[in-house]
């Protein structure tokens, strides 16, 4: 190199081993930088003169764990039949008013941009509900019908320990109204949407995760009575569900074209992660499984008799509502629950006898607690 340069007038001395110290020519004043140099170099060499190799460049992956539950949750729901959205991160600054929100709610938000576009778009969402509903509502306007969305996005909350003041939140809203399977060849009438379809998505994405989550009723005054939960993991609200109250949104345009419920749950992915899933209980001997018809009061939760039979015997594996009935013989709160309870040891088939005691302490207990009878 120091050979290459000195022809054409540059004064070179090695500095140390690595490095050669170059004096540029006055009249060079197109050489400025070290890059200038080598680019002499190369020039004078001749470029045909260097064979080319892709420079070897290491690079360290980091996972992102919530862009892969993103592909896992629209994989799940375009399976189910669901619509992606794409919708503003910005609502109208009424938003909160609309939907009963208050400043001790969880999802209360006065994020309100300084030079907004409009009205409608001031407050920045700290809920996917209205971004959905919105985009539902105008679906129904321009007459397409039964449908079901859900949308990946983010919601914001003020929260000083950010740098900017501001926490973003990745998460998953999913909505739908409607018919779910038009009638048709061997089906006489339409089956709609009903709140069992939004536990059972629900269920099917957390045991894709191998999730185990609670419902905690939150009263938020948006949803209809009672239909309303928050989704808690790990102890911990993440997320919500519940049936939409259409008289108290009327406020967002075209609602009123929406004559079906409307369902609507959402979640924080940043507190979902993939889990092992394991088989919890595994046993080489048969199941038993019976039915009981409990006569109870409507405003016991079923979550309430379950805790109580499953507590009753580490023989109680499963439990399940199977129906309920109700009919003019019954008070008016009160109606029959069918429970399915699913019996298994792994030292050895149960007896007939070992059932029928684990049966009469849980029977005992539910008419002890919760004024609940076995009907035959």
């Amino acid at each position: 190199m120091i050979k290459l340069l000195e022809k054409y007038d540059f004064k070179c001395s090695i500095q140390d081993s690595d490095i050669i110290k170059v004096k540029i020519p006055s009249y060079r004043l197109d050489v400025k930088l070290e890059v200038d140099l080598i680019e002499e170099v190369a020039r004078i060499y001749g470029y045909d003169n260097i064979k080319p190799i892709m420079p070897t460049i290491k690079t360290s992956y980091n996972k992102n764990e919530i862009w892969d539950n993103m592909d896992v949750i629209r994989e799940v729901f375009v399976g189910l039949g669901f619509n992606e959205t794409i919708s503003y991160s910005f609502i109208p600054n009424n938003a909160m008013k609309i939907f009963g929100i208050e400043n001790k709610d969880r999802l209360y938000s006065d994020l309100v941009l300084q030079n907004p576009i409009t009205g409608a778009y001031a407050l920045m969402r700290p809920t996917m509900t209205y971004s959905l509903l919105s985009s539902l509502a105008y679906n129904y306007s321009i007459n397409n019908n039964n449908l079901a969305l859900f949308e990946l996005g983010r919601v914001y909350f003020k929260d000083e320990s950010f740098d900017t003041g501001v926490k973003e939140v990745d998460t998953f809203g999913f909505i739908m109204s409607g018919v779910r399977i038009p009638k048709g060849f061997g089906q006489d009438k339409d089956i709609k949407y009903t709140y069992y379809d939004l536990l059972s998505y629900l269920n099917i994405i957390m045991n894709r995760f191998g999730q185990k989550f609670e419902l905690k009723p939150n009263g938020y005054k948006f949803c209809e009575d009672g239909s309303g939960c928050d989704i808690i993991l790990n102890g911990k609200a993440i997320g919500f569900i519940g049936e939409l109250n259409k008289s108290k949104l009327n406020g967002i345009q075209n609602v009123k074209l929406i004559k079906d419920p409307i369902f609507y749950g959402e979640f924080y992915l940043d507190a979902v992660s993939e889990k092992i899933k394991k088989i919890e209980f595994e046993s080489k001997y048969p199941s038993v499984n019976r039915l009981y018809n409990l006569l109870q009061r409507k405003d016991i939760p079923a979550r309430e008799v379950i805790n109580i039979i499953k507590s009753s015997s580490e023989f109680v594996r499963n439990i399940a509502v199977k129906d309920i009935y109700f009919d003019k013989t019954f008070k008016e709160n009160e109606y029959a629950v069918l429970y399915e309870v699913k019996y298994c040891s792994k030292d050895g088939t149960l007896t007939a006898e070992q059932i029928e005691n684990i049966e009469n302490n849980f029977l005992k207990e539910l008419d002890q607690k919760l004024n609940i009878s076995f009907k035959k």
